[in-house]
């Protein structure tokens, strides 16, 4: 194999080059062969998410935005200058120069009182909306006309809100602002009323421990006659002011009203609208929850005549006249209507999942 002429010093020399040019080459090759290894080993980037049914919907914030352009329904100026469209309704307080009330904030805020926050329910809803209209402005008392709406399932209901606009977070009831005692007398006069507390009492008359019901004499006596007794508590109720007038032909209030079925609530007089102004009295509206279809929840109308309290007898005064605000009476002299002849709103939408 190798020269045997060549000195044995020269052929040593040339045995260490071949066994160094062996172990380059080999280390060569290990060295591709990892780097080989790594390309193939290496992470692949984070693959993005399928979209599935269960993420597909995420509740944004509320309320959503309206693309509808806003038109102005209605504007005054007095001590607030409110603006009605129908986007919605704000009023400034002239007096501290701040808003002290919007429609938008105002509307979620009772929708998440109602039904909770929006991760318990936007997903279930095509749509949601709430419409506002004015009833009635007097001072700082603010009522509004709640129509909320929602799909698949449409269901539409019909309330009042009562808003002290100088303060929205604060409780309004019939009773800050006329007696109660004037309050209980003309709501005992209506029909509803009447044959309710006559069922009520009914109700209750074969329970344990209360073998009759008391007629009631006042307010408290009349709201706490709705009350759940402790025998319905045992049965697990937690509402106890549901009339059923169906198949009550002696009564005559489902064939007078349209409507079987009415809601005592605690909150009855919370919410009410000025009607009308004459002679020292003011016509009172409240309304009377009531199930007037298979998916609709109306306010059957009960109306009072109360004295004209002191506290109100300039601002009423001023509505009357209808300087910067005006009684629910009027009303049609201030809505608007669309090209269809319907009267526009203030839209709130809070879900829109189509």
């Amino acid at each position: 194999m190798f020269n045997q002429g060549k000195p044995p010093v020269e052929r040593n020399l040339i045995l260490r080059q071949i066994l160094y040019s062996l172990v380059f080459f080999s280390l060569l090759a290990v060295g591709c062969r990892s780097s080989s290894q790594a390309q193939v080993v290496a992470p692949s980037p984070t693959p993005t998410p399928v979209a599935t049914a269960e993420n597909q919907c995420t509740p944004p914030n509320l309320p959503l935005p309206n693309k509808t352009a806003a038109q102005i329904i209605w504007k005054g100026s007095g001590d607030f200058d409110l603006l009605w469209t129908t986007n919605n309704i704000t009023a400034n307080d002239n007096r501290i120069n701040r808003t002290s009330f919007s429609l938008d904030k105002f509307a979620v805020g009772k929708t998440v009182e109602e039904l909770g926050a929006a991760a318990d329910w936007y997903c279930d809803y095509e749509s949601y909306e709430r419409s506002y209209k004015i009833l009635s402005l007097v001072g700082n008392l603010l009522t509004l006309e709640e129509t909320a709406a929602s799909s698949p399932q449409t269901y539409v209901t019909v309330k009042y809100r009562t808003v002290n606009l100088s303060d929205e977070n604060r409780k309004v009831s019939l009773t800050d602002y006329f007696p109660a005692k004037e309050v209980f007398a003309e709501l005992i006069k209506n029909p509803i009323i009447k044959a309710g507390i006559a069922q009520r009492r009914e109700q209750l008359s074969g329970t344990v421990k209360r073998k009759k019901a008391v007629v009631p004499n006042s307010l408290d006596e009349f709201f706490k006659l709705f009350e759940c007794s402790a025998a319905e508590k045992q049965e697990a109720r937690e509402f106890c002011g549901e009339l059923d007038f169906s198949g009550d032909e002696s009564s005559g209030v489902a064939e007078k009203f349209g409507a079987s079925q009415f809601f005592i609530k605690s909150d009855l007089l919370d919410a009410f609208a000025f009607e009308g102004l004459k002679n020292g009295k003011v016509t009172i509206q409240i309304l009377v929850p009531a199930v007037t279809g298979n998916r609709s929840e109306e306010g059957i109308p009960v109306k009072l005549q109360l004295n004209v309290p002191s506290s109100l007898k300039d601002s009423l005064a001023k509505a009357n006249l209808r300087q910067d605000s005006f009684l629910m009476r009027d009303k049609n002299s201030f809505w608007k209507k669309d090209g269809d002849g319907e009267y526009l709103s203030a839209n709130i939408i809070l879900a829109s999942n189509q």
